[in-house]
């Protein structure tokens, strides 16, 4: 049987890998390059800040971050259906905070048409409507905005000239910047209306400082984006097939290849069809290796870190091209995740894994 889910907006193969990179922003004139996101930021201080000087309705906050979103399962299959993403769900604007003084920090957070607020970081080089579909399905908003409000701000964004002038001023040492970018649903094009941090961007164009100045009273009174959850969407990730049942449910942890290949070779799972050399350098590198056996044959793309310590694998919401080798047979995920080494993590059940 041909096992596949339908998304319009994920038209890729899983056998490819999604590795979809959003397009360049315009800060007028200078190209923001994509980051990585490595360590994560404490969300306690701002969030302090926040209710010492709000005070008003523009904004809540949830912390329930481990929380499962609006995802349903497709009977028969015990795939994931992805909910059906509409106008309220489009991303109007990105709010990413990034530093490089400490190791690496790159969080983002998508604010929606309805004002629903989505936070990761991890997901670098993904297009931010794939992530959102991956969050709504598998996460939760982390806080909302009034929805007129950010109305009010994407009309002002529309006078924004692409060739307005602006210049950067540096302000401080270490402390990263908080960059808002007004995303224009008609031609795609990606402006960045504010900066604060190390650098200030400033401007002489009306339409642009008058942007600013709403963007600054609205989005001053968010928290700066701190990590509520960690997308991992992998090229590297491997899925292989396994006929037994003995290991269903299992999930492991490997600090070497080495334990990885042998528990493999004693269980019966034959993982070196399935490996390019380039995964398979990746995972030799590795100083954590995780692993799980599902109990369907549906393809895994990556992994969400919810809240501070839970860590799930996440089946493909994409349409994928069924390979008969899994007939009969189960997915066995198994990624490299360096963050292993130092932490501990618990499964969606809050179980340890192993």
């Amino acid at each position: 049987m041909k096992n596949q889910i339908i998304s319009g907006i994920l038209a890729v193969s899983v056998i490819a890998g999604i590795t979809s990179c959003s397009g360049t922003v315009k800060d007028n004139g200078k190209d923001e390059a994509p980051t990585a996101a490595v360590t994560t930021t404490a969300a306690e201080d701002r969030s302090e800040d926040m209710e010492e000087t709000a005070g008003q309705d523009d904004i809540s906050v949830t912390d329930d971050a481990a929380s499962a979103g609006g995802s349903s399962s497709d009977a028969g299959t015990g795939f994931t259906v992805p909910p059906e993403l509409t106008e309220d769900d489009d991303i109007l604007f990105t709010y990413s905070y990034s530093n490089m003084a400490w190791g690496f920090t790159h969080v983002v957070t998508l604010v929606t048409r309805s004002g629903d607020l989505y936070t990761s970081e991890d997901w670098i080089g993904l297009d931010p409507e794939i992530a959102l579909l991956y969050l709504k399905t598998y996460a939760k908003p982390n806080g909302h905005l009034d929805p007129e409000k950010i109305a009010d701000l994407y009309e002002a964004c529309l006078e924004i000239s692409p060739d307005a002038k602006t210049s950067e001023v540096q302000t401080a040492y270490d402390m990263g910047n908080y960059v808002l970018n007004f995303r224009n649903q008609e031609t795609g094009e990606e402006i960045t209306v504010f900066k604060r941090g190390d650098f200030k961007l400033d401007t002489e164009d009306e339409a642009l400082s008058n942007a600013m100045d709403k963007a600054e009273r609205l989005m001053g009174f968010i928290p700066a984006p701190t990590p509520s959850y960690g997308l991992h969407i992998y090229p590297n990730m491997l899925n292989v097939p396994y006929g037994g049942e003995d290991l269903i449910g299992t999930h492991k942890i490997f600090d070497s290849y080495e334990k990885l290949e042998s528990f493999c070779l004693e269980n019966g799972i034959d993982i070196e069809p399935y490996m390019s050399s380039n995964v398979k350098s990746n995972l030799q590198e590795a100083s954590a290796i995780v692993l799980q056996v599902f109990d369907t044959n549906c393809p895994v793309d990556g992994t969400l870190r919810t809240g501070k310590d839970t860590f799930i694998f996440l089946p493909t919401l994409a349409a994928y091209e069924y390979n008969p080798e899994f007939e009969g047979k189960v997915t066995v995920a198994i990624c490299r995740n360096d963050l292993f080494a130092k932490q501990s993590f618990v499964d969606e059940n809050g179980d340890f894994w192993q």
